[in-house]
């Protein structure tokens, strides 16, 4: 049996919220991530996630 890796339910939840507070106050540090209560092992699993998230939510530049 192969073992994958799975998001947990926090990993979802914090994707999430890392869009939200995005859309809400911009761009943010990762030591502002870190004060808004994500830990560092959650930025490196999900910031990437999220970043793709935003790049896709943005309108295209004509």
């Amino acid at each position: 049996m192969q073992s994958r890796n799975r998001l947990s339910p926090s990993d979802y939840r914090d994707r999430d919220e890392m869009f939200r507070l995005f859309q809400e106050r911009g761009p943010m540090t990762a030591k502002q991530l870190l004060a808004a209560g994500f830990s560092k092992e959650s930025q490196m699993r999900n910031a990437a996630y999220v970043a793709e998230r935003i790049r896709l939510s943005e309108p295209m530049a004509a």
